[in-house]
């Protein structure tokens, strides 16, 4: 029983000695049937399909019905019958309502004429909740397919157009360079921007991720000084792997990355991103990436690396690791584009949000 109904594909079947001691207890399709044991108050039509068939002990058959049938099933599941039902029935080894109870449970009662229309208005309404219903998660696979595609867009340098008077990044990249020649850090030589998985503008950069970020690393072990609650002495967070608060596990007292950066999930669950502006210390299954921001803004970054994170190379648990994350190359625009770039998305994904909040709330 279910949804107002009875289940078709979920039938019991009895044998001849039990249906001999039953075969007076018969259901009619003109019925309705309410639930009186276990859970209580369930209400719900009979299909044809069960028309004359047993009905469980669990459940009473209100029949020889006067008002309208259907009028009287939403009445039943109205909250001012159902906590009748409530006060009424008696706690033993599970819930029951009794047959003398239920005949006092009062209802309110129009006339039949008026009941048909409230059914009928009920009736439309729940036929558009119920579309609704199964919409959604049709609308969320379709936001969430919109904001890839946005992405997509967003990486390829087709979501808003190219400034020529912007630097060209290879040529910001040069200054950087010669600003820090004294560097010992040796980046790998990313080559022209012709072989690569998509074409970019020529204002724009293919570079290796390490070359655009001061550090990537992985979490170390759980600090020995932390406690699950933020407190005087314990204010920098702990961050771990996973999407449940942001992958929050607790405080310490000493943080280990001090500059903004962007953590990624790297094992079970994998490739969830999130900026990190504050003070953190980042533990195991996770691996933080502190951006060169001369060069790449820190949220163009975070949008580019959800669209194109490498998949994890466990076997029976996927991960992520620095050395496969290190070499991963980006299209870098210039500077202020990637900045106009990320002020565009987020117009954009505010906007799918509100859209589909407006729906599914």
């Amino acid at each position: 029983m279910k949804n107002n109904t009875i289940l078709l594909d979920n039938l019991k079947y009895i044998d001849d000695d039990v249906f001999s001691a039953i075969k007076r207890y018969t259901i009619n399709k003109d019925d309705l049937y309410l639930t009186i044991a276990g859970t209580v108050g369930c209400v719900g039509i009979v299909p044809d399909e069960v028309d004359g068939m047993n009905l469980t002990e669990n459940a009473a058959k209100l029949t020889e019905i006067k008002a309208h049938r259907i009028y009287l099933l939403y009445s039943l599941l109205s909250s001012f019958v159902q906590e009748q039902f409530k006060s009424k029935y008696h706690q033993v080894a599970q819930p029951k309502l009794s047959i003398e109870t239920s005949y006092i449970t009062l209802i309110p009662l129009p006339p039949l004429s008026e009941q048909v229309r409230i059914a009928e208005s009920i009736e439309q309404y729940n036929n558009l909740i119920n579309e609704l219903e199964e919409n959604k998660e049709d609308l969320k696979q379709f936001v969430i397919q919109t904001k890839s595609q946005i992405l997509d867009l967003a990486i390829r340098g087709k979501l808003v157009p190219q400034e020529p008077n912007d630097e060209p990044a290879s040529v910001l990249l040069e200054r950087i360079k010669s600003e820090h020649s004294d560097s010992k850090k040796k980046a790998k030589n990313t080559g022209d921007n012709s072989h690569y998985p998509f074409e970019i503008p020529e204002s724009w950069k293919w570079c290796n991720l390490e070359k655009i970020s001061h550090h990537i690393c992985a979490g170390g072990d759980k600090p020995v000084n932390y406690s699950d609650y933020k407190t005087s002495n314990y204010s920098i967070p702990i961050y771990s792997n996973g999407k449940a608060k942001d992958g929050l596990y607790g405080y310490t007292d000493e943080a280990t990355i001090n500059q903004p950066s962007i953590t990624i999930s790297a094992r079970g669950t994998i490739g969830f991103s999130c900026i990190r502006f504050e003070p953190f210390c980042p533990i195991v299954r996770l691996i933080s990436i502190t951006p060169n921001m001369q060069i790449i803004d820190i949220n163009y970054l975070h949008y580019t690396l959800i669209s194109l994170i490498p998949q994890g190379e466990g076997s029976s648990i996927p991960q992520l690791t620095v050395p496969n994350i290190k070499p991963k190359n980006i299209p870098v625009p210039p500077l202020p584009e990637q900045k106009r770039i990320v002020k565009k998305i987020e117009q954009i994904f505010a906007s799918l949000d509100e859209i589909a909040n407006s729906i599914i709330a």
